[in-house]
């Protein structure tokens, strides 16, 4: 396998991925794919409901509107992915992990004007990058060829 500079994923990260959960990533594709496309659908969805939320935002609604787009893209590349691989999209239950960042985030404008309308988004762009991670540590693992052949 060949070595993948991550320094540029890692530096971006708050905190330093646990090396037992790439490992687990790694060995669950299926699950990590599953999990990767809601977290696209989620992203999207939420932008949606910030633009219903937020029509007086002209700006938020144009941002709002482009994120949405590319989230679905993204959400149909994982899917397509998941269909060369065989992986079948089953439902998954909400995780540990999401809920425990949503007990620390504030959704009302007051509380953080600023990051109110990315603050649902960080949450999932972060356990997303995780994800991203994990492919990257053994792409094959995911379907992914190498650039080399």
């Amino acid at each position: 396998m060949a070595t993948i500079d991550l320094s540029p994923i890692e530096a971006f990260l708050p905190c330093k991925t646990p090396q037992s959960w790439v490992e687990r990533a790694v060995q669950e594709p299926a699950l990590l794919l599953i999990d990767h496309a809601n977290c696209e659908k989620k992203a999207a969805a939420t932008a949606m409901n910030l633009m219903y939320r937020y029509v007086e935002r002209t700006e938020l609604l144009r941002k709002m509107s482009q994120l949405a787009r590319e989230e679905l893209l993204h959400f149909e590349q994982v899917v397509e992915l998941m269909q060369e691989l065989g992986i079948n999209y089953s439902h998954l239950g909400p995780s540990r992990y999401a809920s425990g960042l949503r007990e620390h985030l504030r959704t009302h404008v007051a509380a953080h004007p600023r990051i109110v309308a990315t603050s649902s988004e960080k949450g999932s762009g972060i356990a997303e990058l995780r994800a991203e991670m994990a492919s990257l540590a053994d792409p094959a693992a995911l379907g992914y060829k190498s650039q080399a052949n």
